[in-house]
This record gives C-alpha cells, structure tokens and sequence, in this order.
C-alpha cells in the first residue's frame, strides 16, 4: 500500500462517515480504487485498439499533421 492510496482511502473513509483508521475498512476501500483504476486501464486499452481498428478499416492508418507554425512558414 503506497502513501497516496492509503491517504485517499482515509479521506474516502471519512467522505463515507467512517471514523477512525480501522485497518479492515482501509484494505478494503484500497481494494476497491485498485480494482476500479484495473477497469479503467482495461477499458482505455480496448477503446485504443478499437479506434485503431476503425483507421485501419477506413485506410486512414497512421495521419501526420502539419505543424500550425510551421506550415505558415
């Protein structure tokens, strides 16, 4: 358990009218914001290769844009 999850735990705790630093609620409010970050990072990558997906099927592949400061140059 790291500094940041351990402090974000007690201020959701505390959000949630739990008192104190019961070590049970803690691990398992940590378990929680774990499993929801692990969602989120599975979520993201799926919508990443669906969109690449998409490019590919459209033949749009990779597109390189110009830079605005330097196309007027």
């Amino acid at each position: 358990m790291s500094l940041w999850e351990y402090r974000e735990a007690m201020q959701k705790g505390h959000a949630l009218g739990k008192k104190g630093s019961n070590e049970v609620v803690l691990a398992q409010l940590i378990h929680q914001q774990r499993q929801i970050a692990d969602e989120s990072r599975v979520l993201t990558k799926a919508e990443s290769r669906s969109r690449k997906r998409r490019d590919i099927s459209f033949g749009q592949g990779k597109t390189h844009r110009l830079n605005p400061a330097r196309a007027s140059a």
